[in-house]
């Protein structure tokens, strides 16, 4: 017996979004403490521009017409503005988008059943409430999204989905309406692509979605021909040309650049990176369907394909299966399982196939494929409804979305510390030096060095080769207090990268902490001749004269940095503490309180401008200075206060 369902009013849509978003943050809800990762030092932690918003504004302004990822930086301004990096409003917010990407697909899936169509005097497809809603709650309980929801980086490609799902709901409503409304719900759409592209230029493909759409979903005969010419061939060469655009504003196709990333050794060429590719799209659809534990990984490192071997060819096999049952779909009148196969392949292949793109696989890029997934689910729960009944159809789903939970939780336990991310990645891969190294990255950056250097030494046993860990494992010998071994694994890396001026640098700071200072001063000369403007070398150079007491060059290597670094109130209590010495006292507590207004609780400055109103008998304001040096540095502070404590003022 066929199921039908009756209509569902705004009530339940309501009561159904409320519970997907529910599900959302109670799967999440533990992920509040989730700790930074990755270019979250960049695009947050050491990002100036999230610390200005109206700066962001003007960005955003200025590349109106070019894609870029400033409205998501836009974003983390406003969270940075209302609770720094505090680490429960960014998950809130990403957290909040995922669960409202589920509620826009529950209502596009709802809107698409009632497609106009020549099969039907009304209905061309019908989807019903429980195989909308299960499959928005598949989409929202599935543990490949963690990677994009758990990482805040990530929020490009959430807002992004958001932005592309709205913008297709809006175009769906436009071809129910007429006369005002539609400009409205045109210029709606419109704003959700800009939206989009403004969130991750790869969202440029939108309109491609919106061709198959038409050429999938709406399929009256006689007009074919006239949407294929008047619509959907003019929004093909718009994205074809805003591809070639955006490639060619990226340096692609410069002279200097001329296709460098499929040339170079991370991104090969582009028949390799096609043979690759084939494979990674194959795990994709894998882990979209099947999520086991042992495919899904933070970081994913993917063997280049050099020839066409027997796990190409079984990809390209696969693929061609895929793209038939798709048409298989089509001519079965299921056209939902072809638009979510085209919505898969349309969301992957202009942005990671054609492009030269870094990394060769990574969870978080099935996001917005995923979408095209709940297509093809739905149209699978619908059936089950129709040849089996709702009971066992809803035992199936339900079982399947308390699997999806638990991988879920499990994922997030993994995203947790850097520490827990990077073990996972381990026992994946095991034989790769990477995770190795960047946990040991995450134990040293918590002070854990004996654990950082035993991965570190690790990382070196499975390719000696990795430069970067020597420069690592100095540094964690450093902080160790095992300045010779620094120094043996400082001069590996200097050796291995000649041309990086990081590496003299670090090996220039262990001579000054012998106090070698001939021996600093020279390679720190040399790594401001591979990079003159390392401000790292020009500082400790200024140090290293100010301690040999040549303190003009040292004022003017001081100046330099300040220059390239104004507000830098190291500089600028160093320049004072110079000019304090040699005679110019009033110029020198004017650096001072330079560097105070910068960093009120800088403890140099503190400690050298209440010495400073201590020589002048101006005990009061010393002992004020004391007071506060003692929240930072203890011991000075109390020094101070004894030495005054006894002064009548």
């Amino acid at each position: 017996m066929r199921l039908t369902f009756l209509p569902i009013s705004f009530k339940n849509k309501i009561f159904l979004s409320f519970i997907l978003i529910s599900i959302t943050f109670l799967l999440y809800v533990l992920t509040f403490q989730a700790e930074f990762h990755f270019d979250d030092n960049a695009y947050l932690i050491e990002s100036p521009e999230i610390q200005n918003i109206s700066g962001c504004l003007v960005s955003l302004g200025n590349s109106f017409f070019r894609p870029d990822r400033m409205l998501v930086t836009l974003s983390f301004a406003i969270n940075h503005a209302v609770h720094e990096f505090s680490l429960p409003g960014y998950h809130f917010f990403n957290i909040l988008l995922h669960g409202l990407n589920g509620i826009i697909l529950f209502f596009l899936l709802l809107r698409l059943s009632s497609i106009p169509s020549s099969d039907s005097p009304k209905i061309a497809d019908k989807v019903t409430v429980p195989a909308a809603f299960g499959a928005a709650l598949l989409f929202v309980v599935h543990p490949v999204a963690v990677h994009s929801v758990t990482y805040i980086t990530q929020r490009h490609g959430l807002m992004a989905t958001f932005f592309c799902l709205s913008g297709f709901y809006y175009y769906l409503k436009i071809k129910e309406t007429t006369g005002s409304k539609r400009i409205f719900l045109g210029i709606f759409c419109l704003a959700c692509f800009w939206g989009a592209v403004h969130s991750k230029p790869m969202a440029l493909i939108f309109p491609l979605f919106v061709i198959a759409y038409e050429m999938v979903l709406v399929r009256r005969v006689c007009h074919t021909l006239r949407r294929l010419l008047v619509l959907c061939l003019p929004l093909l060469i718009l994205v074809l040309a805003a591809l070639v655009g955006y490639a060619f504003y990226s340096g692609l196709f410069s002279r200097e650049a001329g296709l460098a990333g499929f040339r170079s050794a991370q991104l090969w060429s582009p028949w390799l990176h096609f043979l690759t590719e084939s494979q990674v799209f194959l795990h994709y659809w894998k882990i979209l369907f099947l999520p086991l534990p042992i495919w899904l990984s933070g970081d994913h490192y993917f063997p280049v394909a050099q020839s066409i071997n027997s796990a190409v060819l079984l990809s390209w096999l696969t693929h061609i299966l895929i793209l038939c049952m798709a048409l298989w779909a089509f001519l079965s009148k299921k056209r939902l399982i072809t638009f979510g196969i085209l919505w898969f392949y349309i969301a992957l292949v202009p942005p990671y196939l054609l492009l030269p793109i870094k990394d060769v696989m990574v969870d978080y890029k099935t996001y917005l494929p995923s979408a095209g997934v709940a297509f093809i689910v739905a149209e699978g729960i619908r059936y089950f409804l129709n040849r089996y009944g709702f009971r066992l159809t809803t035992f199936i789903l339900m079982s399947i979305c308390i699997l999806g939970c638990w991988g879920t939780i499990e994922r997030n336990s993994v995203f947790m510390t850097e520490e827990t991310f990077w073990t996972d990645v381990i026992e994946k891969y095991p034989q790769v030096a990477r995770p190795y190294n960047n946990r040991g990255l995450a134990y040293h950056k918590k002070g854990d060095y004996s654990l950082a250097i035993a991965d570190f030494k690790k990382a070196l046993t499975v390719n000696l080769d990795y430069g970067l860990v020597h420069a690592n494992l100095g540094d964690s010998y450093r902080e160790s207090g095992k300045i010779f071994r620094a120094i043996e694994h400082y001069k590996i890396y200097v050796g291995m990268h000649p041309d990086k001026a990081d590496g003299l640098v670090r090996l220039a700071n262990m001579y000054a902490r012998q106090k070698k200072w001939d021996s600093a001063i020279k390679i720190y000369k040399q790594a401001i001749k591979i990079e003159p403007g390392n401000r790292g070398a020009l500082y400790n150079l200024a140090l290293g004269y100010g301690h040999l007491k040549n303190y003009d060059m040292a004022l003017h290597i001081f100046y330099q940095v300040l220059s390239l670094q104004p507000d830098n109130y190291k500089v600028l209590t160093s320049i004072g503490v110079i000019l304090y010495q040699n005679g110019d006292k009033e110029k020198g507590k004017e650096y001072f309180e330079k560097a105070l207004v910068l960093d009120p609780l800088f403890a140099e400055a503190l400690y050298n401008l209440s010495a400073c109103y201590a020589g002048e008998g101006n005990f009061s304001e010393a002992k004020e200075l004391a007071i506060r040096l003692i929240q930072v540095d203890r011991v000075r502070g109390e020094s101070l206060l004894r030495s005054l404590k006894d002064v009548k003022y």
